[in-house]
Protein backbone atom coordinates (compact mmCIF):
# COMPACT_ATOMS: atom_id res chain seq x y z
CA UNK A 1 0.00 0.00 0.00
CA UNK A 2 1.06 3.71 -1.21
CA UNK A 3 1.77 6.07 1.76
CA UNK A 4 1.64 10.00 1.12
CA UNK A 5 4.32 11.38 -0.64
CA UNK A 6 5.50 7.37 -2.68
CA UNK A 7 4.99 7.35 -6.19
CA UNK A 8 4.42 4.67 -8.72
CA UNK A 9 7.26 4.46 -11.46
CA UNK A 10 5.98 3.52 -15.19
CA UNK A 11 9.32 1.37 -15.48
CA UNK A 12 7.28 -0.46 -13.04
CA UNK A 13 3.63 -0.06 -13.88
CA UNK A 14 3.98 -0.39 -17.29
CA UNK A 15 5.08 -4.01 -17.33
CA UNK A 16 2.44 -4.57 -14.74
CA UNK A 17 -0.33 -2.91 -16.34
CA UNK A 18 0.50 -5.13 -19.67
CA UNK A 19 0.93 -8.51 -17.41
CA UNK A 20 -1.93 -7.91 -15.51
CA UNK A 21 -3.98 -7.61 -18.96
CA UNK A 22 -2.47 -9.96 -20.21
CA UNK A 23 -3.03 -12.74 -17.44
CA UNK A 24 -6.43 -11.57 -16.88
CA UNK A 25 -7.49 -11.91 -20.92
CA UNK A 26 -5.53 -15.76 -20.64
CA UNK A 27 -6.83 -16.60 -17.72
CA UNK A 28 -10.78 -15.39 -18.73
CA UNK A 29 -9.60 -17.31 -22.00
CA UNK A 30 -8.73 -20.51 -20.77
CA UNK A 31 -11.66 -20.68 -17.93
CA UNK A 32 -14.30 -20.31 -21.22
CA UNK A 33 -12.67 -23.33 -22.82
CA UNK A 34 -12.42 -24.98 -19.95
CA UNK A 35 -16.02 -24.74 -18.91
CA UNK A 36 -17.29 -25.32 -22.55
CA UNK A 37 -15.29 -28.50 -22.30
CA UNK A 38 -16.97 -29.66 -19.41
CA UNK A 39 -20.22 -28.28 -20.91
CA UNK A 40 -19.72 -30.16 -23.80
CA UNK A 41 -18.29 -33.39 -21.77
CA UNK A 42 -21.85 -33.13 -20.15
CA UNK A 43 -24.07 -33.08 -23.65
CA UNK A 44 -22.23 -36.06 -25.51
CA UNK A 45 -22.67 -38.11 -21.95
CA UNK A 46 -26.20 -37.13 -21.88
CA UNK A 47 -26.95 -37.49 -25.72
CA UNK A 48 -24.78 -41.40 -25.73
CA UNK A 49 -26.78 -41.93 -22.32
CA UNK A 50 -30.32 -41.73 -23.91
CA UNK A 51 -29.17 -43.28 -27.42
CA UNK A 52 -27.91 -46.40 -24.95
CA UNK A 53 -31.22 -45.52 -22.55
CA UNK A 54 -33.51 -46.11 -25.19
CA UNK A 55 -32.31 -49.16 -26.56
CA UNK A 56 -31.96 -51.15 -23.59
CA UNK A 57 -35.24 -49.90 -22.30
CA UNK A 58 -36.73 -51.00 -26.05
CA UNK A 59 -35.55 -54.59 -25.94
CA UNK A 60 -36.02 -55.23 -22.22
CA UNK A 61 -39.69 -54.18 -23.06
CA UNK A 62 -40.28 -56.76 -26.04
CA UNK A 63 -37.77 -59.42 -24.45
CA UNK A 64 -38.24 -59.06 -20.55
CA UNK A 65 -37.64 -62.61 -18.51
CA UNK A 66 -38.45 -64.21 -22.51
CA UNK A 67 -34.77 -64.03 -23.68
CA UNK A 68 -32.69 -62.65 -21.18
CA UNK A 69 -29.46 -64.05 -22.41
CA UNK A 70 -29.76 -61.87 -25.50
CA UNK A 71 -30.63 -59.40 -22.91
CA UNK A 72 -27.33 -59.48 -20.70
CA UNK A 73 -25.61 -59.62 -24.26
CA UNK A 74 -26.95 -56.64 -25.21
CA UNK A 75 -26.15 -54.90 -21.49
CA UNK A 76 -22.42 -56.17 -21.89
CA UNK A 77 -22.34 -54.60 -25.09
CA UNK A 78 -24.08 -51.16 -23.74
CA UNK A 79 -21.19 -51.49 -20.88
CA UNK A 80 -18.62 -51.41 -23.52
CA UNK A 81 -18.41 -48.06 -23.21
CA UNK A 82 -15.45 -46.84 -20.94
CA UNK A 83 -17.23 -44.14 -19.50
CA UNK A 84 -19.97 -46.31 -18.32
CA UNK A 85 -19.88 -47.10 -14.84
CA UNK A 86 -23.14 -49.39 -14.11
CA UNK A 87 -25.71 -50.59 -16.21
CA UNK A 88 -28.53 -52.69 -14.85
CA UNK A 89 -32.37 -53.82 -16.17
CA UNK A 90 -34.87 -54.35 -12.79
CA UNK A 91 -37.92 -56.20 -13.27
CA UNK A 92 -41.29 -54.40 -11.58
CA UNK A 93 -40.55 -56.04 -7.73
CA UNK A 94 -36.71 -54.56 -8.01
CA UNK A 95 -34.52 -57.08 -8.51
CA UNK A 96 -31.77 -56.86 -11.11
CA UNK A 97 -32.39 -58.65 -14.27
CA UNK A 98 -29.19 -57.99 -16.46
CA UNK A 99 -26.25 -55.94 -15.33
CA UNK A 100 -22.53 -54.70 -16.27
CA UNK A 101 -21.78 -56.81 -13.27
CA UNK A 102 -22.83 -60.54 -14.01
CA UNK A 103 -22.97 -61.13 -9.88
CA UNK A 104 -26.04 -58.29 -9.84
CA UNK A 105 -28.22 -60.34 -11.31
CA UNK A 106 -30.73 -61.37 -9.11
CA UNK A 107 -29.92 -58.72 -6.33
CA UNK A 108 -32.36 -56.19 -5.02
CA UNK A 109 -31.66 -52.58 -5.65
CA UNK A 110 -31.35 -51.92 -1.87
CA UNK A 111 -28.74 -54.19 -1.66
CA UNK A 112 -26.76 -52.76 -4.08
CA UNK A 113 -23.62 -50.68 -3.16
CA UNK A 114 -23.17 -48.44 -5.55
CA UNK A 115 -26.86 -47.37 -6.74
CA UNK A 116 -28.96 -45.32 -4.07
CA UNK A 117 -32.51 -46.43 -4.27
CA UNK A 118 -33.37 -42.72 -4.35
CA UNK A 119 -32.34 -42.66 -8.39
CA UNK A 120 -35.49 -44.77 -8.81
CA UNK A 121 -37.88 -42.72 -7.02
CA UNK A 122 -40.06 -40.50 -8.56
CA UNK A 123 -39.62 -41.66 -12.09
CA UNK A 124 -43.09 -41.42 -13.80
CA UNK A 125 -45.74 -44.25 -14.92
CA UNK A 126 -45.46 -42.74 -18.90
CA UNK A 127 -42.02 -44.06 -19.96
CA UNK A 128 -40.50 -40.73 -20.31
CA UNK A 129 -36.64 -40.70 -19.03
CA UNK A 130 -35.22 -38.81 -16.37
CA UNK A 131 -31.61 -37.74 -15.90
CA UNK A 132 -29.37 -36.79 -12.75
CA UNK A 133 -26.18 -34.36 -12.41
CA UNK A 134 -24.11 -35.49 -9.31
CA UNK A 135 -21.78 -32.48 -10.25
CA UNK A 136 -19.82 -33.41 -6.41
CA UNK A 137 -19.09 -36.82 -8.07
CA UNK A 138 -19.18 -36.01 -11.64
CA UNK A 139 -21.70 -38.97 -12.40
CA UNK A 140 -24.66 -39.01 -14.94
CA UNK A 141 -27.32 -41.05 -14.12
CA UNK A 142 -30.20 -42.06 -16.31
CA UNK A 143 -33.36 -43.63 -15.89
CA UNK A 144 -36.71 -44.87 -17.47
CA UNK A 145 -39.33 -46.97 -17.06
CA UNK A 146 -41.22 -49.23 -19.41
CA UNK A 147 -43.96 -51.61 -19.74
CA UNK A 148 -43.06 -54.79 -17.93
CA UNK A 149 -43.57 -57.49 -20.44
CA UNK A 150 -46.94 -60.15 -20.17
CA UNK A 151 -45.75 -63.83 -19.58
CA UNK A 152 -48.10 -66.57 -21.18
CA UNK A 153 -51.31 -66.73 -19.17
CA UNK A 154 -50.92 -63.25 -17.48
CA UNK A 155 -54.49 -60.92 -18.37
CA UNK A 156 -52.93 -57.59 -16.23
CA UNK A 157 -49.43 -56.33 -16.80
CA UNK A 158 -47.31 -56.99 -13.80
CA UNK A 159 -45.88 -53.54 -13.17
CA UNK A 160 -43.03 -51.29 -14.69
CA UNK A 161 -39.47 -52.52 -15.31
CA UNK A 162 -36.69 -50.00 -14.94
CA UNK A 163 -33.23 -49.68 -17.00
CA UNK A 164 -30.46 -47.49 -15.20
CA UNK A 165 -27.21 -45.98 -16.57
CA UNK A 166 -24.97 -44.40 -14.53
CA UNK A 167 -22.04 -42.59 -16.30
CA UNK A 168 -18.55 -41.77 -14.57
CA UNK A 169 -17.10 -38.49 -16.48
CA UNK A 170 -13.88 -37.71 -14.42
CA UNK A 171 -11.70 -39.23 -16.96
CA UNK A 172 -14.05 -37.81 -20.08
CA UNK A 173 -13.87 -34.42 -18.73
CA UNK A 174 -10.03 -34.69 -17.20
CA UNK A 175 -9.44 -35.61 -20.99
CA UNK A 176 -11.32 -33.13 -22.71
CA UNK A 177 -9.74 -30.11 -20.16
CA UNK A 178 -5.97 -31.44 -21.04
CA UNK A 179 -7.15 -31.29 -25.16
CA UNK A 180 -8.60 -27.36 -24.16
CA UNK A 181 -5.26 -26.65 -22.69
CA UNK A 182 -3.25 -28.52 -25.85
CA UNK A 183 -5.12 -26.24 -28.07
CA UNK A 184 -4.64 -23.05 -26.05
CA UNK A 185 -0.81 -23.39 -26.05
CA UNK A 186 -1.21 -21.45 -29.46
CA UNK A 187 -3.97 -18.45 -28.24
CA UNK A 188 -1.28 -18.30 -24.97
CA UNK A 189 1.83 -18.13 -27.36
CA UNK A 190 -0.06 -15.23 -29.00
CA UNK A 191 -1.25 -13.59 -26.16
CA UNK A 192 2.18 -13.60 -24.93
CA UNK A 193 3.60 -11.66 -28.03
CA UNK A 194 1.17 -9.48 -27.89
CA UNK A 195 1.67 -8.35 -24.58
CA UNK A 196 5.20 -8.37 -25.22
CA UNK A 197 4.73 -5.88 -27.94
CA UNK A 198 2.35 -3.86 -26.35
CA UNK A 199 4.64 -3.23 -23.65
CA UNK A 200 7.41 -2.20 -26.14
CA UNK A 201 4.71 0.16 -27.75
CA UNK A 202 3.57 2.05 -24.18
CA UNK A 203 7.21 1.78 -22.94
CA UNK A 204 8.16 4.20 -26.85
CA UNK A 205 5.63 6.14 -26.72
CA UNK A 206 4.42 6.40 -23.00
CA UNK A 207 7.47 6.28 -20.82
CA UNK A 208 10.58 6.92 -23.20
CA UNK A 209 8.97 10.67 -23.94
CA UNK A 210 8.38 11.25 -20.38
CA UNK A 211 11.65 10.36 -19.42
CA UNK A 212 13.23 12.86 -21.72
CA UNK A 213 10.88 15.61 -20.67
CA UNK A 214 12.23 14.46 -17.35
CA UNK A 215 15.66 14.62 -18.73
CA UNK A 216 14.63 18.56 -20.07
CA UNK A 217 13.46 19.44 -17.17
CA UNK A 218 16.03 18.85 -14.94
CA UNK A 219 18.67 20.29 -17.95
CA UNK A 220 16.94 23.09 -17.54
CA UNK A 221 16.85 23.80 -14.10
CA UNK A 222 20.88 23.10 -14.12
CA UNK A 223 21.15 26.01 -16.34
CA UNK A 224 21.40 24.73 -19.72
CA UNK A 225 18.86 26.62 -21.62
CA UNK A 226 19.69 25.71 -25.02
CA UNK A 227 17.98 21.89 -23.91
CA UNK A 228 15.27 21.21 -25.94
CA UNK A 229 12.63 17.81 -26.18
CA UNK A 230 13.14 16.25 -29.56
CA UNK A 231 10.05 15.93 -31.76
CA UNK A 232 7.69 12.91 -30.54
CA UNK A 233 5.41 10.45 -32.25
CA UNK A 234 2.22 11.16 -30.54
CA UNK A 235 0.18 14.57 -30.84
CA UNK A 236 -0.53 14.32 -27.51
CA UNK A 237 3.09 14.25 -25.95
CA UNK A 238 4.08 16.55 -28.64
CA UNK A 239 1.80 19.01 -27.65
CA UNK A 240 3.64 18.93 -24.31
CA UNK A 241 6.54 18.49 -25.86
CA UNK A 242 6.12 21.97 -27.54
CA UNK A 243 4.43 23.70 -24.95
CA UNK A 244 7.95 22.87 -22.47
CA UNK A 245 10.29 23.66 -25.54
CA UNK A 246 8.08 27.16 -25.76
CA UNK A 247 8.39 27.95 -22.21
CA UNK A 248 11.96 26.82 -22.11
CA UNK A 249 12.38 29.49 -25.35
CA UNK A 250 10.75 31.93 -23.36
CA UNK A 251 12.88 31.77 -19.91
CA UNK A 252 15.37 31.84 -21.80
CA UNK A 253 14.73 34.98 -23.45
CA UNK A 254 13.54 36.76 -20.16
CA UNK A 255 16.89 36.04 -18.81
CA UNK A 256 19.02 36.96 -21.34
CA UNK A 257 16.85 40.19 -21.16
CA UNK A 258 17.30 40.37 -17.44
CA UNK A 259 20.58 39.99 -17.79
CA UNK A 260 21.56 42.54 -20.37
CA UNK A 261 18.90 44.74 -18.20
CA UNK A 262 21.64 44.29 -15.46
CA UNK A 263 24.79 44.90 -18.04
CA UNK A 264 23.10 48.49 -18.52
CA UNK A 265 22.42 49.26 -14.99
CA UNK A 266 25.53 48.48 -14.11
CA UNK A 267 26.97 50.04 -16.85
CA UNK A 268 25.30 53.56 -15.94
CA UNK A 269 25.78 52.90 -12.11
CA UNK A 270 29.72 53.12 -13.23
CA UNK A 271 29.85 55.94 -15.25
CA UNK A 272 27.93 57.62 -12.52
CA UNK A 273 30.17 60.62 -10.73
CA UNK A 274 28.43 60.16 -7.63
CA UNK A 275 28.92 56.99 -5.14
CA UNK A 276 26.56 54.70 -5.70
CA UNK A 277 25.50 51.32 -3.75
CA UNK A 278 22.59 48.93 -3.10
CA UNK A 279 22.31 47.10 0.01
CA UNK A 280 20.44 43.85 0.85
CA UNK A 281 17.54 43.32 3.31
CA UNK A 282 20.08 42.08 5.65
CA UNK A 283 22.19 45.15 4.98
CA UNK A 284 24.80 43.53 2.64
CA UNK A 285 26.65 45.35 -0.11
CA UNK A 286 24.89 44.13 -3.38
CA UNK A 287 26.37 46.87 -5.91
CA UNK A 288 29.73 49.04 -5.85
CA UNK A 289 30.47 51.82 -8.12
CA UNK A 290 33.68 53.17 -9.10
CA UNK A 291 32.60 56.84 -7.14
CA UNK A 292 32.08 54.76 -4.18
CA UNK A 293 35.49 53.02 -3.98
CA UNK A 294 37.12 56.64 -4.79
CA UNK A 295 35.18 57.87 -1.84
CA UNK A 296 35.16 55.19 0.49
CA UNK A 297 38.66 53.90 -0.14
CA UNK A 298 37.25 50.10 -0.01
CA UNK A 299 37.33 48.30 -3.78
CA UNK A 300 34.33 46.40 -4.82
CA UNK A 301 36.06 43.52 -4.67
CA UNK A 302 36.66 44.22 -0.81
CA UNK A 303 32.83 45.43 -0.11
CA UNK A 304 30.57 43.33 -2.19
CA UNK A 305 28.62 40.94 0.22
CA UNK A 306 30.24 42.49 3.02
CA UNK A 307 28.12 44.67 5.70
CA UNK A 308 27.15 48.41 5.16
CA UNK A 309 28.35 49.00 8.39
CA UNK A 310 32.26 48.68 7.59
CA UNK A 311 31.60 52.09 5.64
CA UNK A 312 30.36 53.87 8.99
CA UNK A 313 32.46 55.56 11.78
CA UNK A 314 32.23 53.26 14.47
CA UNK A 315 30.45 55.49 17.02
CA UNK A 316 27.05 54.86 14.19
CA UNK A 317 27.72 51.22 13.75
CA UNK A 318 25.16 50.01 16.45
CA UNK A 319 22.52 52.69 15.61
CA UNK A 320 22.94 51.64 12.04
CA UNK A 321 22.15 47.69 12.66
CA UNK A 322 18.88 48.94 14.69
CA UNK A 323 17.47 50.84 11.56
CA UNK A 324 17.96 48.08 8.79
CA UNK A 325 14.39 46.71 9.35
CA UNK A 326 12.70 50.42 8.80
CA UNK A 327 13.97 50.35 5.32
CA UNK A 328 13.43 46.44 4.58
Amino acid sequence: MLTRGQRLSLRLLLPLLVAVTMIGALGLTGWLQLHHAEEQAWRDALDHGQRDLALLSMASERLGHSDQGWLVELTAQVSADPGLAYAAVFDPQRRVVSASRVADVGTSLDDLADVSPGWLDGVGMGGEARHQVLADRQELVLVHTFAWPLQPGQLQAPGRGTVLLRYQLTERIERLRHEAWSAFAWPAAIFALAGLLLFALLDALVRRPLDQLGHAARALGAGELGHRVPPQRTTEVEQVAGAFNRMATELARRIDQAIASEHRLRAVLDAAPEAVLTVTPEGLVEQYNAAAEQMFGWSADEMLGQGLERLLPPDARGRHQSFLPLFA
